[in-house]
C-alpha cells in the first residue's frame, strides 16, 4: 500500500460502508467518492499525503473521518455542513493554521475532535458553538493564544498541552462537565482544584 498514489476505482461499490487506506501515498480524494459510496460510514485515510480537505458533504452517513497525519493546511467554510451524523473527526498531525467561525457547522453529533499537532494560531470565538455533543477535544501542540469556551460546555476531556502562547485558560465555570484536563502550565489548573 505504501506505493499507492491514486485512489482505487470504487465504481460498483455502492454498498461500501468502510474505507481504510492508511500509510500510502495518496495525494487527493476523488470528487465522486460520495456518489460511488453513498453508504460510507467510516473513512480512514491517515498517514497519506493529502493536501486539501476533500468535499465529503454528500457522504451523509459518515460517522468517522480520520485524515490524521496528512498535509491539510485549511478547513474551508462549510466543509462539514451536511455531515450531521459524524461522531469522530480526527485531523491531528496536519498543517491547519486557522479555525474559522463556521468550520464545524453541521456537526451537532460530533463527540471527538482531534486537532493535536497542527499549526493552529487562531481559533474564532464562535468556532465550537455548533458542537453541542462534543465530549473530547484535543488541541495540544499548537500555537494559539486563546481558547474560546463557547460551545465547550459539555466537554468531558480537554487537552491543550504544549500551546506556549496560551497564557490564560478559561475558568471552571466555562467547562462544568470537564473531568480530565491536560494543560501546559500549572497555573492553568489552579482554579479547577
Amino acid at each position: 500500500m505504501k506505493q499507492l498514489q491514486e485512489f482505487p476505482d470504487l465504481n460498483g461499490t455502492s454498498s461500501l460502508e468502510l474505507i481504510r487506506i492508511d500509510r500510502a501515498a495518496l495525494t487527493a480524494v476523488p470528487e465522486n467518492l460520495c456518489s460511488v459510496a453513498p453508504k460510507l460510514r467510516s473513512l480512514n485515510l491517515q498517514r497519506n499525503s493529502i493536501s486539501e480537505m476533500p468535499d465529503l458533504n454528500r457522504c451523509r452517513q459518515l460517522r468517522l473521518i480520520d485524515l490524521s497525519h496528512n498535509n491539510i493546511s485549511s478547513l474551508p467554510a462549510a466543509t462539514f455542513s451536511s455531515l450531521s451524523f459524524l461522531q469522530d473527526l480526527l485531523l491531528q498531525g496536519n498543517r491547519v493554521h486557522t479555525i474559522h467561525n463556521n468550520t464545524f457547522n453541521g456537526l451537532e453529533k460530533l463527540q471527538v475532535l482531534q486537532l493535536e499537532d497542527n499549526l493552529i494560531t487562531s481559533i474564532h470565538q464562535d468556532a465550537f458553538l455548533p458542537l453541542v455533543s462534543l465530549e473530547d477535544i484535543n488541541l495540544g501542540n499548537n500555537s494559539f493564544p486563546e481558547l474560546p469556551a463557547q460551545g465547550l460546555e459539555h466537554v468531558v476531556s480537554i487537552k491543550v498541552h504544549n500551546n506556549r502562547h496560551l497564557r490564560v485558560f478559561p475558568g471552571p465555570e466555562s467547562f462544568p462537565m470537564v473531568r480530565a484536563l491536560t494543560l501546559s502550565y500549572a497555573y492553568h489548573c489552579c482554579p479547577f482544584l
